[in-house]
């Protein structure tokens, strides 16, 4: 029977299963940050990637510039077996980083590792000049997105990357640490194909592992007194302790 009566980040303990086809309920934070940015990024540059892609490029058909989103890192056979539709946005926990440190008496702090990326594809070489721009752009609307804990685009503008409160993603910071743009680090290979121009970043985030309030027995108006003795009480008083009164 579960036991922990906890709070990480946005994930509550004892789980509490609704049911899904999946395990992304029990990390939300996910699923906010990648549908947030995907949001973000159609409503700034919707309007310019319209007027930017002309017919016959590769990524004509893409009517927005982010075409689809997916909840896990990139990987070289999605990418270049066709399985994968562009420009896509990939939103994923960075393999083999995260920390935890103490806090203070009751937390604990998690510092995770994100990546974000925004590819557009396998496109020509002669597109590269006019379709390249829109990936610093991306990076620009990440970091602003961050700054801002939401964008108006997504749930009304609601600050979901904070920890107050239902929806939200759960962390205590957020920051935007390195980026890069430019071709993919597997594009280049030996049979000389396309090139994989794309819009990498990393994102670092805390979150804190703390016991739920309500959890435990509240002790309101009592003190306390630490010290050395016997039976007959405490000789001499080294330490007094009071709790909050009962309102």
């Amino acid at each position: 029977m579960p036991s922990l009566y906890r709070e990480v980040g946005a994930v509550t303990f004892p789980i509490v299963w609704g049911g899904g086809a999946d395990f992304s309920p029990l990390d939300p934070a996910l699923d906010i940050m990648l549908a947030l940015f995907a949001s973000a990024i159609v409503d700034e540059l919707g309007a310019a990637w319209t007027s930017a892609v002309r017919a016959g490029t590769p990524v004509a058909t893409a009517t927005t510039p982010v075409r689809r989103r997916y909840p896990y890192a990139p990987d070289p056979k999605h990418l270049t077996q066709g399985e994968t539709k562009f420009p896509a946005l990939f939103v994923y926990r960075q393999e083999g980083s995260g920390s935890l440190e103490p806090f203070s008496l009751w937390q604990r702090r998690h510092r995770s590792r994100w990546g974000v990326d925004y590819f557009l594809g396998p496109i020509d070489l002669g597109e590269v000049s006019k379709l390249q721009g829109i990936l610093p752009a991306v990076k620009n609307v990440i970091g602003e997105v961050i700054e801002d804990g939401g964008h108006d685009s997504y749930l009304s503008g609601a600050r979901v990357l904070g920890n107050m409160g239902l929806g939200c993603a759960g962390f205590s910071t957020v920051e935007l640490v390195d980026w890069r743009c430019g071709g993919a680090k597997f594009a280049d290979n030996e049979r000389g194909g396309p090139t994989y121009w794309a819009c990498s970043c990393t994102i670092e985030t805390t979150e804190f592992a703390k016991v739920r309030e309500g959890s435990a027995a509240d002790f309101l108006g009592a003190s306390f007194v630490f010290g050395t003795g016997n039976g007959e009480g405490i000789d001499p008083a080294m330490v007094g302790a009071s709790t909050d009164s009962v309102p």
